[in-house]
């Protein structure tokens, strides 16, 4: 297995028809939520990136990383494919992610997860920081932060 930096093109097939299948919204490499929940333009500046994980030539996980302000990034879309999961493989790439963290001289790592993803945010090290809400597509979700 390893754990490479990609473009948006790869994993876009991934978050279109496995992570978030019949979504209606348009999925773009960057989602302009910050960790209070709003909409901020300014995180549309930052530069993304991609990570998949391959076993050969197939992708069987995904991540990506965005610096949203001085100090804190954020993990979004993470996905390990069924067949590949309780592997620690979305540790390896959530652990790729957070040395890309440090890399960019940020201090904490958040992100969103459905409710059902929040046990495996839990084992990654974070910490739940708000209840459960239904604003967005494939809620409920939740914020959760990380010490890095």
């Amino acid at each position: 297995m390893e754990i490479k930096k990609v473009d948006f093109n790869t994993i876009l097939p991934i978050w279109r028809d496995k992570l978030w299948p019949d979504r209606k919204t348009k999925i773009a490499p960057i989602s302009l939520i910050d960790l209070t929940g709003l909409f901020n333009k300014s995180i549309a500046e930052e530069s993304v990136q991609f990570f998949a994980c391959y076993d050969k030539d197939k992708v069987i996980g995904v991540n990506s990383l965005i610096q949203t302000s001085k100090l804190f990034c954020r993990s979004r879309g993470i996905w390990v494919d069924k067949k590949y999961r309780n592997k620690g493989i979305g540790k390896s790439i959530m652990k790729k992610t957070i040395n890309n963290t440090k890399l960019l001289n940020c201090i904490y790592l958040w992100s969103m997860p459905r409710q059902s993803s929040l046990d495996f945010y839990i084992k990654c090290g974070f910490k739940q920081i708000s209840e459960f809400f239904d604003d967005y597509e494939f809620g409920p979700n939740c914020f959760v932060i990380q010490k890095i």
